[in-house]
């Protein structure tokens, strides 16, 4: 299947398809920068982009041993000095300064529905005693995927990968949603509350839309979050279409410029709202598309979670209604195993078109 979203922001092109910025009368002349200018050394947002993607390396190692439910505590609520470089390898912040930020900074502080994320993140722990088990339905355990790639895989005893799940939900949970809380219109302290939001979309410095952050070795500056998911849907443009809209944005709440702020804010929500819906799109494709049974049931458990993440959207400007959105969270309650042995994927195949449809309004 392939997506051609008519993306519901369409109402707006006209109003910033221009790159220069017109100013109404009154206002001091202004310009939007070509790269965005961090002004504020607030760590806070960054550091809890790479805590997330610290405790996924962890969860990773439930395919391979028993991992430990304190551990786990631990970095949920960064407390005993837990991450280790193995956790965050590369990373602009090593476990030294993530460390060090014991007691001030951690993802349980500012996680939407906390104790529910916890609680995936828990359940990643419990089922890690299962790792030397096949995993069949019924039998949580671990099956090894073939294509694309060559990985194990751990799932619970109905087929969901708990930490693909975790990790997609915080998405919306922590990135999206503190994105969007720190999106600011002209007042005081509007350039951190636009550098924080940045850091929390998991934009690198000076970012490249055009660059291939992951040709050869990793860089320590590249995109994470929601950022990292631009890559996989090209044909939004939507990496540098936010980027674009961050550095207008900010430009114009500086200057006072309420109205080219307003657009702005508008367009940012609206893109990353349709990226994380286009990417559980490409994953619930994704199922259909590819015969390897256990790689079905890992994109499959990826769309869960980034339907899951749908939750934080901006559910006042959003396309997709709670109706909507209910009836495909109810779909993914089912059995994976079910929903992907069946040969005409009934039931992925209408979650599918309920959300390409709610995106593909006129």
């Amino acid at each position: 299947m392939k997506l051609h979203f008519k993306l519901f922001l369409i109402a707006f092109a006209t109003l910033i398809s221009v790159s220069c910025v017109k100013n109404t009368p009154f206002l001091d002349a202004y310009s939007v920068p070509p790269v965005f200018n961090q002004e504020s050394n607030d760590s806070t947002a960054l550091a809890r982009v790479i805590m997330a993607h610290g405790l996924a390396n962890y969860l990773s190692n439930s395919v391979i041993e028993t991992i430990d439910t304190a551990i786990v505590d631990s970095l949920w609520l960064n407390r005993g000095r837990q991450f280790t470089s193995s956790m965050v390898p590369d990373f602009v912040y090593d476990e030294t300064m993530l460390n060090n930020m014991v007691g001030r900074i951690s993802l349980a502080s500012n996680t939407g529905d906390a104790d529910s994320l916890k609680g995936l993140a828990d359940s990643v722990a419990i089922l890690s005693r299962f790792f030397n088990v096949p995993a069949a339905n019924g039998t949580a355990g671990v099956r090894t995927q073939n294509t694309p790639v060559s990985q194990k895989r751990l799932f619970n005893e109905n087929g969901m990968e708990m930490q693909e799940v975790w990790f997609n939900t915080m998405l919306g949970a922590n990135f999206m949603q503190n994105a969007f809380g720190n999106l600011a219109g002209p007042g005081q302290s509007v350039a951190l509350a636009w550098d924080v939001a940045y850091n929390y979309m998991g934009f690198p410095v000076n970012y490249d839309p055009e660059l291939d952050y992951y040709a050869g070795m990793a860089r320590r500056n590249r995109p994470l979050g929601i950022a990292a998911l631009f890559a996989g849907v090209k044909n939004l443009d939507a990496g540098a279409k936010i980027y674009e809209e961050f550095r207008r944005a900010k430009a114009a709440a500086t200057a006072g410029d309420a109205r080219v702020n307003a657009i702005s804010i508008t367009t940012i929500v609206g893109y990353t709202e349709v990226t994380l819906a286009q990417s559980a799109l490409f994953a619930l494709d994704s199922v259909k598309q590819i015969a390897d049974p256990v790689a079905k049931l890992h994109y499959l458990s990826k769309a869960h979670g980034l339907i899951r993440a749908l939750k934080y959207r901006n559910s006042g400007v959003s396309p997709l209604s709670v109706e909507v959105y209910q009836q495909v969270r109810a779909i993914m309650k089912e059995n994976f195993y079910t929903l992907t042995q069946d040969a005409s994927y009934t039931k992925i195949s209408q979650a599918a078109s309920l959300l390409f449809n709610a995106y593909n309004k006129q």
